[in-house]
């Protein structure tokens, strides 16, 4: 049996941004259909989205695929998520 090639990762864009009408943190954009949330803080909503997006991506594997023009694979999609923030994000130092 021949071993099977190695896929490199798939790369999961996540844009996040700050809504000033609720004054709370969402996704506002993402490779990961479904996986719309937000939070109080952006450390919040980075932490949700850890917890969430495995399962996003199992439930959309074959659309994530299509999506990003990548061949139908076996298995789990191996990704890395790529989060991008649309808003500034302020640093007290």
């Amino acid at each position: 049996m021949r071993p099977m090639p190695k896929v490199p990762p798939v790369q999961l864009r996540v844009n996040i941004a700050f809504d000033e009408a609720t004054k709370r943190w969402h996704v506002s954009a993402t490779d990961i259909p479904g996986l719309w949330l937000e939070a109080d803080t952006p450390g919040e909503l980075l932490a949700r989205i850890h917890a969430a997006a495995p399962e996003m991506i199992q439930l959309n594997h074959d659309a994530i695929l299509r999506r990003l023009h990548r061949p139908a694979e076996q298995g789990r999609v191996h990704a890395t998520l790529l989060p991008v923030f649309d808003s500034p994000l302020s640093v007290d130092a």
